[in-house]
């Protein structure tokens, strides 16, 4: 089901209810804390099996994709990126409008710490305005498959002036340790996240995600504070080598692409 009205957030709820639930009830002060002291958030279990599924089984449309990069180069990664075309699936609407209001909370608590007058819209359709006077039109959320020997480099993904400094991927396979009997199952493919440049082992983490999980990382930059004084340390994101079976995910930047 789908909202009758991109701008009606009351819509949105009653069409998804348990999604919004689920959302809404979520330990939004401890994802906030977790992202600007490690740059990054693990929710388990976000989405059902169900829903996963779902979105696994769109991977071979090609009609729902505007673009499709197959990545094979040993500095970059190895993997395949579907960056669906609009309309996005109603599922993927649905969940990049019910999480980032949420998410604009903690991105405008980190601006008021920072000192900044421009805060962030309460909803994304207004911050799909912003992104669209910027230029920057192109839908982002994205199907990734990765085999076994697929990885992604660290990098950050950032096509325009304008970025929201939190996105979002889910998983959509299970791991193998936890159903060895799933051929669709894999083992290996940790997310990596780094602050750059990178001087001690600290700044390097990793987070083990299985079907369902939620993983909400800082696009560009993390807080940090030094004594009272709060800046940005910059970080990027990555996926380690996929050591057996299949790896599907979905990704949602907030911000549209130019």
């Amino acid at each position: 089901m789908q909202a009758t009205s991109a701008d009606d957030r009351t819509g949105l709820i009653e069409s998804w209810p348990d999604l919004a639930a689920t959302i809404e009830a979520l330990n939004w002060s401890e994802i906030g804390g977790q992202l600007t002291e490690r740059g990054f958030a693990h929710v388990p279990q976000l989405l059902s099996a169900a829903r996963c599924a779902s979105l696994r089984a769109i991977f071979d449309d090609d009609l729902r994709f505007a673009k499709t990069v197959t990545m094979d180069k040993a500095r970059f990664g190895k993997g395949v990126y579907r960056y669906f075309a609009a309309p996005l699936p109603p599922l993927v609407a649905a969940l990049r409008q019910l999480a980032y209001p949420k998410l604009a909370e903690i991105a405008n608590r980190w601006q008021r710490l920072l000192q900044r007058d421009e805060q962030y819209p309460a909803t994304w359709p207004e911050f799909r305005q912003r992104c669209a006077a910027a230029g920057q039109t192109t839908p982002s959320p994205l199907l990734l498959r990765y085999e076994t020997g697929g990885f992604n480099a660290l990098h950050q993904d950032v096509r325009g002036e304008v970025f929201f400094p939190v996105q979002w991927v889910t998983v959509l396979s299970p791991r193998a340790e936890a159903d060895a009997s799933d051929d669709r199952s894999f083992t290996g493919g940790d997310f990596l996240f780094c602050d750059q440049p990178q001087r001690k082992p600290s700044d390097r983490r990793v987070a083990s995600a299985g079907l369902g999980d939620a993983v909400f990382f800082c696009t560009r930059w993390r807080l940090l504070r030094v004594g009272g004084v709060y800046g940005l340390k910059p970080v990027q994101h990555g996926l380690d080598r996929v050591e057996s079976g299949i790896r599907y995910a979905l990704g949602i930047p907030f911000h549209e692409f130019r």
